[in-house]
């Protein structure tokens, strides 16, 4: 591989990753919004399924054993196993277990959980369960795109995404240093640092002694463009790095060139 196809395959690798973030983002928002169209009372399960449930404690409820459920189903069941305080509005909330018996016909069902006591003058919350005959209906069903037509969760694509994301990134990486080293084999380097001067730069850069660089020399700088822009007086150097001061009235940035070859 030489520098120029390490470069290409650089840049397309930075576009793979950006590709890849934005898809995931584009998963993630399209999860969210199916979220939010998919009213917090209604539940859509098949037969056999143990689905998580949730739902506002009912006024006076101190206690799980306080509570009772009701329903228009027998093959439906609900143990409770919580209380905890509301994310979006707090307040006092339970969590449980639905049971959807493998028995169960496909329809939809009502559910209501009330307290033993019947403490509340306000009716209790009605949740609408919607048993589906198989997944291949609930799939046609699901209010998420992704997953209705290409049976996917978006959660699982946005994760796809997100590994694909880290491999491009790790390419770019990995592209990034042998540019460098083939750089440095034909003297030259990016300036990866530069200070401003009362009478000009500072820059530092990847190549040192290792690479035929000492104090004293010169080296030329250019702009991404590969214009030359001036010159850079070597003041120190280790095997690796190199910092040079250049006499210029222009800026110069972190991404500019140096060359042995003037």
């Amino acid at each position: 591989m030489n520098l120029e196809q390490a470069r290409q395959r650089r840049t397309l690798a930075g576009k793979l990753a950006a590709l890849f973030i934005v898809l995931m983002l584009a998963a993630l928002f399209e999860g969210l919004a199916a979220k939010f169209r998919q009213p917090f009372n209604e539940y859509e399960v098949l037969p056999g399924y143990l689905e998580n449930i949730n739902g506002p404690l009912p006024e006076g409820v101190q206690d799980l054993q306080d509570l009772n459920y009701s329903s228009n189903s027998k093959y439906l069941q609900v143990s409770f196993t919580e209380t905890h305080r509301g994310f979006w509005l707090g307040g006092s909330m339970w969590r449980g277990k639905l049971r959807v018996s493998p028995l169960t016909p496909p329809g939809t069902y009502t559910l209501m959980v009330r307290s033993k006591h019947g403490v509340s003058d306000k009716p209790p919350l009605l949740f609408h369960i919607v048993v589906y005959p198989n997944s291949l209906s609930l799939q046609k069903n699901s209010r998420s795109f992704i997953q209705r037509y290409l049976g996917v969760s978006p959660w699982a694509m946005a994760g796809l995404f997100l590994a694909l994301f880290g491999l491009a990134l790790g390419v770019v990486f990995s592209l990034a240093g042998k540019i460098e080293k083939l750089m440095a084999q034909s003297g030259q380097a990016e300036i990866y640092k530069v200070e401003k001067l009362e009478t000009g730069y500072a820059i530092a850069f990847g190549l040192g002694t290792k690479h035929g660089v000492n104090p004293g020399d010169q080296v030329a700088v250019f702009d991404p463009e590969g214009n030359k822009v001036g010159t850079a007086r070597i003041e120190r150097s280790s095997a690796q790095d190199s910092v040079g001061f250049v006499t210029l009235s222009r800026d110069i940035k972190p991404g500019y060139l140096v060359s042995r070859h003037q």
